[in-house]
């Protein structure tokens, strides 16, 4: 067992016997993040970037009360964000960008009041996440500069009809003028036209 049996382990921190801290970036671990990973109550930091872990984030993270510092990007994590992740209130940085998430972000997130970096989508990461930021999350980190693409389900779809023929572009345009979307964090709100993204409109 690290930190109680005297030997030295790679990338494991300890204190008094017990793990303070994981670091084991660009190493080529796989495999799945253990539920068991909530047992390790006085870890603090944990930074797993740039290896080839998968599976689903488990919801025993919730249990790490003290856990200040977690990044998971790189990886191939998939699934939606547990919602016990508002359980770590001590989180200051979060970043588990450049996955395969998916599902909209937990409003548990606005318990995080000591968050200043949180890192979850940028670009074309995690395609998967939808839906929109929630209203506290308007000041974390690199949050309030990225939208979000939209749910499944959140607007008009073209699947699984039975239409035949041309659509006329005026009647697309009607479709979606009733449709509006929040961004810059939920300052503003703009009217989403057929080119947004859509299911079944190509642009």
């Amino acid at each position: 067992y690290p930190c109680r049996s005297g030997a030295v382990w790679t990338g494991i921190g300890c204190s008094n016997g017990y793990a303070t801290s994981i670091s084991l970036s660009s190493v080529g671990i796989s495999g799945s993040l253990a539920s068991s990973i909530g047992s390790l109550s006085t870890l603090t930091y944990l930074r797993l970037f740039e290896n080839a872990l998968s599976g689903e984030l488990p919801e025993s993270l919730g249990s790490l009360s003290g856990l200040s510092y977690i990044s998971l990007l790189r990886n191939s994590f998939t699934q939606s964000i547990p919602s016990t992740l508002g359980c770590l209130t001590a989180l200051s940085f979060v970043s588990i960008t450049e996955n395969s998430l998916t599902g909209s972000i937990p409003t548990s997130v606005c318990l995080l009041t000591k968050i200043s970096s949180f890192y979850i989508t940028t670009g074309a990461t995690n395609p998967g996440i939808c839906g929109e930021y929630p209203s506290c999350v308007s000041g974390f980190g690199d949050a309030s500069n990225t939208v979000l693409n939209t749910c499944p389900g959140d607007g008009p779809s073209f699947q699984d009809n039975a239409l035949c023929g041309l659509i006329a572009a005026t009647n697309v345009e009607s479709v979606y003028s009733d449709w509006s979307c929040v961004s810059d964090g939920g300052s503003s709100t703009t009217t989403i036209n057929p080119c947004a993204p859509w299911t079944g409109i190509t642009c």
